[in-house]
């Protein structure tokens, strides 16, 4: 038993941060609820993410369950900008970038939670990795894959962030490799006029996904 306490103690503390595959694409939903004094907030959307590490590119389109707003949001850190696109009005609005790209990885103060197996049957089942992370406004986990490979190694499942008023689950699913079809990060015609404007404050991106959380219009 001792032994078996000591295998696992070693296991833990060599595991280190790691990072996603340089491009992937998935399907994810989020939950998001905000509690305050008289103010209960829900917030459901569904989106499409697409994440490439070469070109430095990021792209989702989101559409909101509770009310007709269905957005594409590329960014495009080696041009600087950020393209907002209103897909129900088709307008398009460019903002300022500038920060640097960060690959999606995990925190690096991040903390291994826990080990374990996601599916069932032998073949059929992914092992796993929980993150823990502690940021000054929310504690945040993610969940990874562990394989075997770069390709299998470190591809989000599922990720968590709260706070005293707020919690935010999301979940992924169909995961893929590569970027199907790469015009997904070109900007419709809609804002070759618009007019490029900077931001009103720092981009706030999930530390781990790398998508935009939220940001100043």
């Amino acid at each position: 038993m001792a032994l078996r306490l000591c295998v696992l103690a070693l296991l833990l503390a060599t595991v280190t941060a790691c990072c996603s595959p340089l491009q992937w694409e998935m399907r994810g939903g989020t939950v998001s609820g905000r509690v305050a004094i008289d103010d209960l907030r829900l917030t459901e959307f569904h989106y499409d993410l697409h994440y490439d590490a070469i070109n430095l590119k990021v792209a989702m389109r989101s559409e909101y369950i509770t009310s007709d707003v269905r957005n594409l949001t590329i960014i495009d850190y080696k041009a600087e900008r950020i393209y907002q696109i209103n897909e129900v009005t088709e307008s398009c609005e460019i903002r300022t970038l500038e920060v640097p790209f960060d690959p999606a990885c995990t925190p690096d103060d991040a903390t291994v939670n826990d080990h374990f197996f996601v599916g069932g049957g032998d073949q059929e089942r992914l092992q796993a990795a929980s993150f823990k992370y502690v940021r000054p406004e929310k504690t945040g986990y993610v969940t990874v894959t562990e394989g075997d490979s770069p390709d299998s190694t470190c591809v989000p499942i599922l990720a968590l962030d709260y706070n005293l008023s707020e919690m935010t689950f999301m979940v992924f699913r169909d995961i893929t490799d590569g970027i199907a079809d790469p015009s997904i990060f070109n900007p419709p015609d809609s804002c070759v006029f618009a007019k490029e404007t900077p931001l009103r404050q720092k981009l706030n991106v999930h530390p781990f996904l790398r998508f935009p959380v939220t940001y100043q219009h």
